[in-house]
């Protein structure tokens, strides 16, 4: 048993104020977290930042951001830009390239549609994680996602 709090009310209207898309959500939370047999798996991808030269950067918290550029028809991977902003508001950037074979997804064409190409902008919105980590005494980014097994 568990408790939602609605800002705007509940009992019989959920949908009127919030749409279907706020009881599709509770429905699809309580049956995946009552389905023992559907655990996601994590993916991750781990990338040693920084060199000698600029270690400092790392020292504290680091606030993790990121772009997504949609892929090209012809690409076999996600583009991104992805900025560092360190606790003295200094910030860094970098590119990377996710593939989409890491990905859950079985495209049938040998060049992405336009709706495929937004469909994976959208996921890897939603679903990516990143964040610096400390990985044996260096920082690195780590990004994750989860997969239906």
């Amino acid at each position: 048993i568990s408790v939602v709090d609605f800002p705007q009310g509940i009992h019989c209207t959920l949908p009127v104020p919030y749409d279907w898309k706020a009881i599709s959500t509770i429905l699809q939370s309580y049956f995946l977290s009552h389905s023992p047999n559907f655990k996601l798996k994590e993916q991750a991808l781990e990338m040693e930042l920084g060199d000698e030269s600029n270690r400092d950067f790392y020292n504290g918290a680091i606030k993790v951001s990121y772009k997504v550029q949609q892929p090209e028809p012809k690409e076999n991977f996600i583009r991104l830009t992805v900025e560092l902003e360190n606790e003295k508001e200094k910030r860094e950037t970098l590119k990377l390239n996710l593939p989409l074979s890491q990905f859950d997804f079985h495209f049938f064409n040998k060049e992405l549609s336009s709706s495929e190409q937004a469909m994976m902008e959208r996921w890897v919105n939603q679903n990516l994680s990143m964040k610096v980590i400390t990985k044996e005494g260096k920082p690195a980014l780590r990004a994750t996602w989860y997969l239906a097994p």
